[in-house]
Parts: structure tokens; C-alpha cells; sequence
């Protein structure tokens, strides 16, 4: 099976069961990753709701094989990423909570 990757609303879907957590399966999640940049927003949502701040990080880790790092060259990328995501209404913008 190929590497699944989540960003910080699958994960927080998942850690919450809000709709569509049904779709993270066993099988796909013993092959998540996510990156460092999504679950510091997923810890960020979990201890602006009021969780301890270690209790929230082991939640946040909880749901996935491993922590992908993200580097400079991957802020690069992902920046430039709104000339092709503008127009499907995407945006890297974290919603205020």
C-alpha cells in the first residue's frame, strides 16, 4: 500500500470522530505520515480547547506511523502551491479557533 498523507483536518477529524473519520482506515493509517507543520496545528487546536499540552501531543502522534519533517524547500513548494489551488477556493491559511 502507498504512503497516506494527512493534514491536520483528517487528523483532527479523527481525533474528534467528526464526519468523514470513518474513512481512516486501519490499513491506511498504519501508513500516515504527516508533516511537522500539520500537527503543530493539530496540537495548537487541542490545547486551545483546553488540553494539556502532553496529553494533546501523544493525541496528536497518535493516529499516525511517523512525523514528516518539513524543510525550507518544502515551505518553497507549498507556497507556491496558490497559483495552482486559488481557483479551487484552497488556501494555507490557519482558521482562527
Amino acid at each position: 500500500m502507498s504512503r497516506v498523507v494527512l493534514d491536520a483536518s483528517a487528523v483532527l477529524a479523527l481525533l474528534n470522530n467528526e464526519p468523514g473519520a470513518d474513512k481512516l482506515t486501519l490499513e491506511l493509517l498504519n501508513n500516515a505520515t504527516s508533516s511537522t507543520v500539520n500537527l503543530a496545528e493539530v496540537q495548537t487546536k487541542l490545547v486551545s480547547e483546553g488540553g494539556h499540552p502532553d496529553e494533546a501531543w501523544e493525541d496528536t502522534l497518535s493516529s499516525i506511523r511517523e512525523a514528516a519533517p518539513f524543510t525550507d524547500e518544502h515551505a518553497r513548494l507549498a507556497g507556491s502551491l496558490v497559483a495552482q489551488t486559488r481557483a479551487l477556493g484552497l488556501s494555507l491559511e490557519i482558521a482562527p479557533a
